[in-house]
């Protein structure tokens, strides 16, 4: 498998510890194109995973290769305590690098400034002068619903 992957070296593959999940109780499913039983095949997963840390202590993280195996990466990051990779987290971090954050980064200013236009108008000062609060004295009985605070 990871000859596939490029990965030729014998040095280098001593660093992948590849496991098959075919004896996991219920992951039978997924050959027989059905439906996976998640709460079923869960424990099992984890278990082989645990196992596999166990004999290689040095893992650092996990890569769930398998479409279907998503759904078991916060199980194995809670019981592991290790990093792991799924295609959804792939597929995230590509994305991410090559999308616009929209909170800040090169479109940041054009789509604050579009918000600000769309709610306050086209010109802004014009608009804060239109929609400003006079400057009148509060008194009780004009705002009612204003508490009167003591005089000292």
């Amino acid at each position: 498998m990871l000859a596939l992957a490029n990965v030729t070296e014998a040095e280098v593959q001593a660093r992948f510890h590849v496991l098959g999940l075919e004896d996991v109780d219920g992951f039978d499913a997924v050959a027989k194109g059905e439906a996976v039983d998640t709460a079923r095949v869960e424990p099992g997963i984890v278990a082989l995973a645990k196992a596999a840390v166990a004999r290689f202590p040095d893992v650092r993280a996990i890569l769930l290769e398998c479409t279907e195996l998503p759904p078991y990466a916060d199980a194995l990051r809670s019981a592991l305590g290790v990093q792991v990779f799924d295609a959804i987290t792939l597929v995230d971090y590509v994305h991410s690098s090559t999308a616009d954050n929209p909170h800040f980064g090169v479109k940041f200013q054009t789509t604050v400034h579009a918000a600000s236009t769309a709610r306050f108008g086209r010109d802004s000062a014009r608009n804060s002068e239109r929609n400003s609060v006079p400057e009148t004295p509060s008194t009780p009985s004009s705002t009612p619903w204003r508490k009167s605070s003591p005089t000292l």
